[in-house]
């Protein structure tokens, strides 16, 4: 097996191996290192990974076929990473969200290569459709409420223009714009004022029964509850009871929201991280 940069000209033969956002990523030609796996002439595997802000380089993408397992394929592209980034940053950060029974195998791997259990924030929280109706926010709710405005009955300036202002602020938690096709426009709600998102939740589709409560701020108190009532409303016209819901508590306040709505729920989120300079065995 070897390994080679993805970029443009290669990205079809790599696309299905790679998360939605790494995609557009590339075809955006941001700056990541997006690693494309080969055995022959097969596309088996491929990875990505940004420096942060935190000198740490962090993999956004990493899969491999499952024909083409426990084949050392895994262990190359972190690998290859780790040394790309060596002269750059002091450590590499891998997290992910334990949703399917696959990713029960990503802990031994990781452990394998050296990676140690990273602590984390509130995290990435799982439920179901079904669920959710039971919570009391959401309970006999039948009609939306008045006030929240789907994305897609908003201007595509006002989502440029909220999630620019967010980017400068420093409190843009996806790695997307808001008008990305990932970022469910129906579902997603905003409150206008004067034209200009002063809130909004945005719900991003991770495949066809899995939706992600990705971001949520709040420029008055009083408009979460609304925004997530409307959501949830379309949610249940859209989509079936057993849909998958990710709720990601970026901040305090999203966190105080979960533990509300769902009380005794746990995060799914996991994090390893490792110096650079460790590599060891260990197959995917």
């Amino acid at each position: 097996m070897h390994v080679g940069l993805i970029g443009k000209p290669n990205l079809e033969y790599f696309r299905s191996l790679l998360l939605p956002q790494v995609v557009t990523a590339v075809e955006q030609e941001l700056p990541m290192t997006v690693l494309g796996l080969m055995k022959g002439d097969v596309a088996c595997g491929a990875a990505a990974a940004w420096l942060d802000s935190q000198d740490t380089l962090t993999i956004r993408s990493l899969y491999v076929a499952p024909d083409y397992r426990r084949q050392g394929g895994g262990r190359l592209l972190v690998n290859t990473l780790a040394a790309l980034g060596a002269n750059l940053c002091d450590c590499i950060q891998c997290g992910y969200n334990q949703t399917l029974p696959e990713h029960g195998t990503l802990e031994p791997f990781l452990t394998a290569l050296g990676f140690a259990p990273e602590e984390m924030g509130p995290g990435i929280y799982l439920t179901t459709l079904a669920e959710l109706e039971a919570s009391p926010l959401f309970r006999n709710r039948t009609g939306a409420p008045k006030g929240p405005v789907p994305f897609e009955k908003v201007s595509t300036s006002a989502l440029v223009a909220a999630y620019k202002k967010a980017a400068v602020a420093g409190e843009n938690y996806l790695d997307i714009p808001l008008t990305d096709p990932s970022v469910e426009q129906r579902v997603s709600m905003a409150m206008l004022e004067q034209g200009a998102l002063r809130s909004f939740a945005a719900f991003t589709t991770q495949g066809p029964d899995m939706m992600t409560l990705a971001w949520v701020k709040s420029g008055q108190s009083s408009d979460l509850p609304l925004l997530l009532q409307a959501a949830f409303v379309r949610l249940r016209e859209l989509f079936s009871p057993e849909t998958r819901m990710a709720i990601q508590a970026v901040d305090d306040q999203a966190a105080q929201l979960i533990a509300a709505i769902l009380p005794g729920i746990s995060p799914v989120s996991r994090s390893f991280v490792r110096p650079v300079e460790v590599q060891k065995g260990g197959s995917l």
